[in-house]
């Protein structure tokens, strides 16, 4: 039988990469952040009607507060989803 191990949220979101492979003066998103283009617009808050949206379609976030997304961010286009944020 294999070992499984249950890890809060916060230890999931905080510990996906390990440390020692995050190069000095970056953090853990550096590799995401070399390959997706900031969009035009910049990034923003959801609004309160989206977060709304969100949860009525069984969407959870540890904070919806730091959640960012593009203006062409389209709530009842996912599918239940567990949010974590940086």
């Amino acid at each position: 039988m294999e070992k499984v191990t249950v890890l809060t949220s916060d230890r999931l979101y905080n510990s996906f990469l390990d440390p020692k492979y995050i190069p000095a003066g970056q953090n853990k998103y550096y590799l995401r952040n070399t390959q997706v283009c900031a969009p035009k617009n910049g990034w923003r808050h959801l609004t309160s009607s989206e977060i709304e949206t969100l949860v009525k379609n069984d969407n959870t976030a540890m904070s919806w507060d730091n959640i960012l997304v593009t203006d062409e961010f389209d709530p009842t286009s996912t599918l239940p989803l567990a949010l974590y944020h940086r």
